[in-house]
């Protein structure tokens, strides 16, 4: 139980960075692109919102709980690591699309993750 908790942490943490993040690089936008920024922040942060709640149907016993923390974990770091030499390390102009390819990738991983865990019958209905 505590690792599921744990597990749903970690996704809400990687959503509000990835909210941030949105938020920092949007900086200077003019207003009338609010719609846009909106559903941008809405698909950053979906692989995050994938993980929670694969961490809810998790059934509590068993390697699952654990395999959910180090899978959020790895989402989490992976996409951190890319924000942060997209816009810190190394910035470019082309930088923001990290929000629109990232995730593609981010809930590849979490999909991988639901097929195996289902496969294993490891979350509860």
């Amino acid at each position: 139980m505590l690792l599921k908790t744990i597990a749903q942490a970690i996704a809400i943490l990687g959503g509000l960075l990835t909210l941030g993040l949105t938020a920092y690089a949007a900086q200077g936008s003019d207003s009338g692109s609010f719609t846009f920024l909106a559903l941008v922040m809405v698909w950053a942060a979906s692989p995050y919102a994938a993980l929670f709640m694969l961490a809810r149907r998790a059934t509590a016993s068993g390697y699952w709980p654990a395999v959910l923390v180090v899978s959020t974990l790895a989402v989490l770091m992976f996409g951190l690591y890319l924000f942060w030499l997209g816009f810190f390390a190394q910035p470019d102009p082309q930088s923001g699309l990290l929000f629109i390819v990232l995730p593609f990738y981010q809930l590849a991983f979490v999909v991988v993750i639901f097929v195996v865990g289902a496969l294993t019958k490891a979350w509860s209905t």
